[in-house]
């Protein structure tokens, strides 16, 4: 039987992970934009 403390442990280790995952998206998201806008002046 664990602990509450490992379980909780356990949860904030996956959201930390999630959130991570989600601002790299984020930033391929943003390079694409502002070369498209580079492009669209050009």
């Amino acid at each position: 039987r664990t602990t509450r403390g490992d379980d909780i442990d356990a949860a904030c280790g996956q959201l930390a992970g999630q959130v991570q995952d989600r601002t790299r998206r984020a930033e391929r998201h943003r390079r694409k934009a502002e070369e498209t806008q580079i492009i669209r002046v050009m």
